[in-house]
């Protein structure tokens, strides 16, 4: 994100996550952009239960795919409307 502060989970240890650690780090992270005068910290794609500590309002994400129009890219996105995976 361009001019924004983000961050991701690059790792998940079930043996440490009892003492919350991301969390504290999240917490940290947060805190410590606010304070620089960010208003938004982007957590990463996806709806994972532990973003919503932080805030439960999801944003949509654009995608954009851009392909060749030839006769199988045409067959492709048929066959994935026809499943309903085309968006």
């Amino acid at each position: 994100a361009k001019d924004r502060p983000c961050s991701y989970r690059s790792a998940w240890d079930l043996d440490a996550a009892r003492y919350g650690v991301g969390i504290l780090l999240t917490t940290e992270a947060l805190t410590s952009r606010q304070a620089a005068g960010d208003t938004e910290f982007d957590l990463g794609p996806g709806e994972e239960p532990y973003k919503n500590k932080w805030n439960p309002v999801v944003r949509p994400l654009l995608a954009l795919h851009g392909t060749r129009d030839t006769w199988r890219n045409q067959a492709a996105h048929a066959w994935l409307r026809m499943r309903g995976l085309d968006r």
